[in-house]
């Protein structure tokens, strides 16, 4: 009953949304949740004028080299992870110094990070994104949304000498008090995705 699988096994969860979709009315749209299974949505929030991490978008099958990629970019301590993952499955910090790499976590049979994004490659597109340190300083904020409202909060830490904030990884997830701030940020982007979606129908 659960579907936090649905990336181990993505085409079987695609076939069960198509089956159950057509069985019940579900909460959010199938259209909805396949729009935000795949990372990619975060370059229609960034036409629509919401404030993304950079982002590098590199398909599934590309031969770029990562290096090559950060060169471009001018990124030194970038994280890689998949389009379509969750509990940062596949998420891998790389950080270059010189010609010298630091790759966390430590792959079991990959422990160059070109070779490893190789292989990455070779199953699924990917994201490349400059490393927040706030991140691992201040830890993640999610909203929760109910019906239209922001209900409540989370903040989400990662442990000493990690940057992987989900308690799978040994994070700590804390509820928090939100601030008008937050609140306004949360409805203007939401208004945003509305605004994206109902352009598609």
């Amino acid at each position: 009953r659960s579907t936090w699988d649905y990336f181990d096994r993505f085409p079987e969860f695609s076939r069960w949304l198509d089956r159950v979709s057509g069985q019940t009315r579900m909460i959010n749209p199938l259209e909805v949740i396949r729009w935000n299974l795949d990372k990619h949505y975060l370059k229609d929030l960034e036409a629509e004028g919401v404030k993304v991490v950079p982002t590098a978008y590199v398909a599934k099958g590309s031969t770029m080299p990562l290096f090559e990629l950060m060169g471009q970019r001018q990124w030194t301590d970038v994280v890689v992870k998949p389009a379509i993952a969750g509990g940062a499955f596949d998420t891998y910090r790389v950080t270059r110094t010189g010609e010298v790499t630091h790759l966390f976590p430590v792959h079991p049979s990959h422990e160059d990070s070109e070779s490893l994004w190789r292989m990455l490659l070779t199953k699924q597109d990917m994201l490349v994104q400059p490393f927040l340190r706030d991140v691992v300083e201040s830890g993640e904020i999610s909203l929760i949304w109910i019906e239209g409202e922001v209900t409540h909060g989370v903040q989400k830490k990662a442990k000493k000498d990690d940057f992987r904030v989900q308690d799978d990884h040994g994070g700590t997830v804390l509820p928090i008090d939100l601030s008008p701030e937050m609140v306004r940020a949360a409805q203007n982007i939401m208004a945003k995705c509305i605004q994206h979606c109902e352009k598609r129908g």
